[in-house]
C-alpha cells in the first residue's frame, strides 16, 4: 500500500536464494505460525514450481485460519486455498505446468474440506465435464449447492430438474439464501442453456436486471449463454432502462463488462460500443 516491499516477500526471497529444498519444505509444513508456512511456501514456488505443486496436494486439508489482506480490507482464509491460488492462479509466471494444473485441481476437487476453499467459486464454472469426477460431484451437490454448476455440464435429467426446481425455491424473495441459490441456477444454465429453461430465464433475468440486484453477473451470464436475438434485445432493454438513473447504470454498466471480458461473444459487441460510462454523464 505504500509502495514498500513486504517483509514476509523480502524473507521468502532470501528463502529461495540461500535454503535448501529441503530446508524450506520443513519450514513449510512444520512450523507452528501459518504465516511463516505460507512464506516459506513462496520461497518454494520460485525456486521449484513442481515440488511446489507437490506440496500444495500433500497438505491439501490444511485449513488452518490465516489472516490476509484484500487492498486495505483485512480478510481471513484457509492456508490450503491461499497455496492453491498462489499456484493457479499465475500459473504461467510462476512457470505451473498444465499437468501440475490438472493434479491440483483434481487434489483440491477430491479434498474433503473443497466447499471451505474460495477456490471452489472458480473451479466450479471452469471444470470440464470428465467422466471420473462426475461421482465426486454428486457427493458435493449433497452439502455445496454450487457443485451444481459443474454437473450441469454432464446434461443429465435429474441436474435439468434441479435447475427447475431451484429457480422456483427463487421466487421466494424472503428467503435469507435468495441470491445464492438464484445464482447457482442461473450459473448452471450458463453451463448448459438448454431451451427448456429460456421462459425461466427470461422471467427471472428480466426482473433481476430491472432493479439493483447482486445477482446481476449471474443474469448476463445466462444470457450470454444463448446468443441469440431474444437475449441480446434482453439485455439492452436492461441497459437503456438503467441509463436512466446514473446509480443503477453504473452497477448494470459494470456486470455487463465483466461477463463480456470474460465471454466476449461477438453478437453482444455493438452492445459494448453502444454503452459506456461517458455517455451516462
Amino acid at each position: 500500500m505504500d509502495g514498500k516491499i513486504s517483509p514476509q516477500w523480502l524473507l521468502s526471497d532470501s528463502l529461495s536464494k540461500y535454503a535448501t529444498i529441503e530446508e524450506i519444505e520443513k519450514l513449510a509444513t512444520t512450523d507452528k505460525d501459518p504465516i511463516k508456512r505460507l512464506v516459506a511456501f513462496r520461497a518454494l514456488l520460485t525456486k521449484d514450481p513442481h515440488q511446489a505443486v507437490n506440496l500444495a496436494i500433500s497438505n491439501i486439508e490444511d485449513t488452518t485460519i490465516v489472516a490476509t489482506t484484500d487492498g486495505i480490507c483485512g480478510e481471513q482464509d484457509r492456508v490450503s486455498n491461499v497455496r492453491i491460488c498462489m499456484l493457479q492462479n499465475h500459473r504461467e509466471r510462476n512457470h505451473i505446468t498444465y499437468n501440475d494444473s490438472v493434479r491440483l485441481d483434481s487434489a483440491a476437487l477430491f479434498s474433503q474440506n473443497f466447499p471451505l476453499y474460495g477456490y471452489s467459486y472458480w473451479l466450479y464454472p471452469n471444470m470440464p465435464a470428465k467422466p471420473e469426477y462426475e461421482t465426486r460431484l454428486r457427493q458435493l451437490y449433497k452439502q455445496d449447492p454450487r457443485a451444481l454448476v459443474a454437473l450441469a455440464r454432464y446434461r443429465r435429467e435429474n441436474e435439468k430438474q434441479e435447475i427447475i426446481q431451484l429457480l422456483s425455491k427463487a421466487e421466494d424473495k424472503d428467503s435469507w439464501d435468495y441470491r445464492d441459490t438464484l445464482r447457482v441456477a442461473l450459473h448452471a444454465i450458463a453451463a448448459w442453456p438448454d431451451d427448456t429453461f429460456i421462459p425461466l430465464v427470461k422471467r427471472e433475468c428480466e426482473k433481476i436486471l430491472g432493479e439493483d440486484n447482486g445477482c446481476m453477473d449471474a443474469a448476463f451470464s445466462a444470457l450470454f449463454a444463448y446468443h441469440s436475438k431474444w437475449s441480446y434485445d434482453l439485455i439492452e432493454k436492461a441497459l437503456a432502462k438503467a441509463k436512466q438513473n446514473e446509480k443503477n447504470y453504473f452497477g448494470v454498466f459494470w456486470a455487463f463488462h465483466d461477463v463480456y471480458e470474460d465471454n466476449p461473444q461477438p453478437l453482444f459487441k455493438p452492445l459494448i460500443k453502444k454503452y459506456t460510462l461517458d455517455d451516462n454523464k
